[in-house]
């Protein structure tokens, strides 16, 4: 149902084996500024909106957990 939940494929069907998963799809250009906007309004208490080292690391974050959670999937 939520992103996250592509990093537990493997435990969810262990404990569904016989479940059936329904992939949606959206285009990349679309998913990656929501997804690193879906960071940024978690750790904005963090960091300073104007910082843009913060910025940076919170894009690199985001970009690496976007790529496990494809791998993951795929």
């Amino acid at each position: 149902k939520a992103p996250f939940h592509s990093l537990f494929l493997n435990t969810f069907l262990q404990h569904y084996p016989g479940a059936r998963l329904i992939m949606t799809h959206r285009c990349l250009e679309e998913v990656i500024p929501s997804f690193c906007r879906l960071f940024w309004a978690g750790f904005n208490i963090y960091y300073h909106e104007n910082d843009p080292e913060a910025r940076k690391a919170i894009q690199g974050f985001a970009s690496r957990l976007l790529e496990k959670m494809i791998e993951r999937v795929m």
